[in-house]
Formats: structure tokens, sequence, C-alpha cells
């Protein structure tokens, strides 16, 4: 079932020359005087609908906005499977082509560049070296959002460029932990859930620059983290995904005593696991940002 009041718009990035699927809910009430309040999210395939539900019961006024791609077009699709097929390890040869597709595609977009070593903690079986060989495309990636999706989101309804949101889960984690230790005024709020922090040794090295970049900052963006409490379980020990959080939000917070008022949140949702997370996030992601939620 379709998304009442949504709008959808391809286009073929002139950044990276790669094809993306923006979907734009507008609000069902009109806009407050300065435009709409927005939630970009990443990996709109999994979320959208109820990120869509989240905010239309709790924040009304709230636009939101996944960044994906057209992944209804079949040859789309297929184009994006043929380029890696020949190296995928044969258990990956099963999945649906859409599935595949949707790996590949996120594996480029949402990382930083990695070695297959980077990737072996928290990647399946056989698949490191193509993960790593994959990864990297997350600064262009951001540029496309700032400089491309932003501009034809606001060309559908008026918004108000001063209360928007980033919500990533996974790697659209690590996506939004990078978004915000290089480039902090792009949104007023960064929501990592889950974020494959282990997939991405570098971002202690980030956090530590950015931490240094706002010290004499008179403001900073607001920062929530979030966890389930079974990510750790058995298989996800290695990943360390609550321990990696933790830790990330004590610096971040070491930098909040230090530096301009900056708000930091964490949360573990008890008996979540990787992928049952998603929806309490992203319904806590829009309480946090939208409606000034500490808990």
């Amino acid at each position: 079932m379709s998304v009442p009041n949504s709008h959808r718009i391809r286009f073929t990035s002139s950044i990276n020359g790669r094809d993306y699927l923006i979907s734009v809910a507008v609000p069902l009430v009109p806009p407050p005087a300065q435009g709409y309040p927005v939630l970009y999210l990443f990996d709109p395939h999994f979320m959208f609908g109820t990120a869509v539900d989240a905010a239309r019961m709790s924040a009304p006024e709230v636009m939101v906005v996944g960044v994906g791609y057209p992944l209804d077009d079949a040859d789309f699709v297929s184009r994006t499977v043929n380029a890696v097929k020949d190296r995928l390890p044969d258990a990956f040869r099963e999945m649906p082509q859409q599935t595949l597709a949707i790996w590949a595609l996120r594996t480029h977009d949402l990382t930083l560049p990695a070695t297959a070593e980077d990737r072996r903690r928290g990647t399946a079986a056989g698949v490191a070296a193509l993960a790593a060989s994959l990864s990297g495309g997350l600064d262009t990636f951001l540029d496309v959002v700032d400089r491309e999706v932003k501009p034809r989101v606001a060309a559908v309804a008026p918004v108000d460029a001063s209360r928007a949101a980033l919500f990533g889960h996974s790697l659209g984690g690590l996506a939004v932990l990078h978004a915000l230790f290089t480039r902090p005024e792009s949104f007023g709020h960064f929501i990592a859930a889950s974020p494959s922090i282990w997939a991405a040794p570098a971002l202690w090295t980030e956090e530590t620059a950015f931490g240094q970049r706002i010290a004499s900052a008179p403001h900073a963006p607001a920062v929530m983290l979030a966890v389930g409490g079974r990510e750790q379980d058995r298989v996800g020990a290695s990943s360390k995904m609550i321990d990696n959080m933790r830790e990330m939000a004590r610096r971040l917070r070491a930098i909040e005593r230090a530096g301009p008022p900056m708000q930091v949140v964490d949360v573990v949702f008890a008996d979540e696991d990787h992928g049952s997370v998603q929806q309490a996030s992203v319904s806590r992601a829009i309480d946090f940002a939208f409606r000034g939620a500490r808990r």
C-alpha cells in the first residue's frame, strides 16, 4: 500500500553518476510558518512506512524523506547485481535479486574505505573482500544528500532547514556518525541506530577531531545513539555493537562537558536485536529530534 500524500523522485546524480529514488511524505497538516521540519533517513526500503506512521502519530508536522534507490525497476536491480555477481560467494547467489542489490548499493554508499580485515568481523564468511572492494562511497553520497536531495525536497513543499534531522541504522548509523563528525552543520539532530562502528575504525579518530572542531563553536548538534539489548548475543559478540555504542556515547559526553551545549542521548532497547530495533529507534528518533525528548 502506498503512503498517502507522498511523492517519489528518481534522478541520476551528477556527483557520483548513481541512480537514486527519494521518497517524500508530506504531512497531512498545513506547513508551519517556517516550513516543515524534516527527518531524512537512509534505507527507506526498510523503514519509510514505519517512520511516516510514527511521525504522523506523534509529530504530524514533520516531513519524512527517505534516500534510497529505484528498487522497483527490474533493469536497475539486474544491472546492480550483475556488477558483483561473479564475485559473490555461493551462499549469496541464492538470495533474491533485490536483496543482493540493496546489499551492494548500501555497502558502497554508506561506508568509508575499508580493508577486508575491517569488514571481516561483522560480515558473512567469504564476503569480506568483496565488501571492502565496494566500500568507500560515503563522502560523495553525503554530497548527493546535501547538494541534490535537499533542493529536490524543498521543491516539493516548504521546509525549515534549521529543523532537519538525519537518521540511519546499521551501516546507515555509521554514515550518520561520519556526517556528524565531518559536516556537523548539515543537520541539527543526528540519530545513529545500531551504528556499525566495527566497520569503520576511522570513526574514533574522526570523533577526536570533531571534539576539537566544535570546542569553540557557539552551539553543537544534538546526538542520539541507540542499540538493541540483544545485539551482542552469540554471533554478534565480535562486532561489539553495545560496547562500541556506549564508548562512543561516553566520548561524546566528554565533548559535551568541555565544549558548547550539546545534547547527547544513548538508549539500549531491551530484548531487541539488530533487526527489530529499527522500529523502536526510528520512533524514538522522532520524539528526540522534534519533541525534545531526553529519555
